[in-house]
């Protein structure tokens, strides 16, 4: 059994992290401060594109230009660890590639989520589609099945681009209906999101963390010591 299928992640560490990209200021600048856990955090910036930024870094898909992420005081994302990531953290991003030419069936399957457990084909009302290739479906429909298997993986920390945007409101709240299934059997204990879309976050208890002038702060007045599950 690997340390990530072990492990409970019951504290996520930034030590002394800056974040940059080529050419532009700093997103984080020698930063070094310990995320509110057990909960769903909503990453907020006037640039945007500095909040996704931010989700690819705690995903491990973005480098830091010093300092590291530490899980429970370890340096989860060097190579001298052995860490089974997809057991520990799963991520939906926009401009990931997606082989689309997976059925709907296909793309569930290989989470190795239990059907009978949790009926996603008639709860998402995808009985007319489950055969169809990902290709021929609509961006929508394409997302949504993504988004399912982000949430299938039973992972302790779930990152998610913008997951509300593009999709309608039957799906989002199916998506979180299956967020909150996950979670009372001890998964996606951690979410870490961006939100472009103006009213989905009625929908969920969260808190935001705001990323301006190389800074992390918490906003004062959603009282981020709450609890903040679904």
């Amino acid at each position: 059994m690997t340390k990530a299928q072990k492990i409970s992640i019951d504290e996520i560490h930034l030590q002394n992290v800056t974040l940059k990209l080529f050419g532009r200021s700093a997103i984080l600048q020698s930063v070094d401060i310990s995320l509110p856990m057990d909960q769903i955090l909503v990453i907020e910036s006037s640039n945007t594109q500095n909040a996704v930024c931010f989700l690819q870094f705690l995903a491990g898909r973005l480098n830091s230009e010093s300092g590291q992420i530490l899980w429970n005081g370890q340096d989860v994302f060097s190579d001298d660890e052995d860490w089974n990531l997809q057991s520990a953290l799963s991520s939906y991003f926009e401009n990931h590639f997606f082989d689309k030419n997976r059925t709907v069936m296909n793309v569930i399957e290989q989470s190795g989520f239990l059907e009978e457990q949790y009926d996603i084909i008639d709860l998402f009302e995808f009985e007319k589609i489950k055969i169809t290739r990902l290709t021929d479906l609509t961006y929508e429909l394409q997302k949504v099945i993504f988004l399912i298997q982000s949430a299938l993986i039973n992972s302790q920390i779930l990152i998610l681009e913008d997951p509300a945007v593009g999709i309608s409101e039957f799906h989002w709240l199916q998506f979180l209906d299956l967020i909150q299934y996950q979670q009372r059997r001890g998964f996606l204990r951690h979410i870490y999101i961006t939100n472009n879309h103006p009213t989905a976050l009625r929908h969920i208890a969260y808190n935001k963390v705001f990323i301006e002038d190389g800074l992390i702060y918490f906003d004062e007045n959603a009282g981020y010591k709450k609890a903040s599950h679904f």
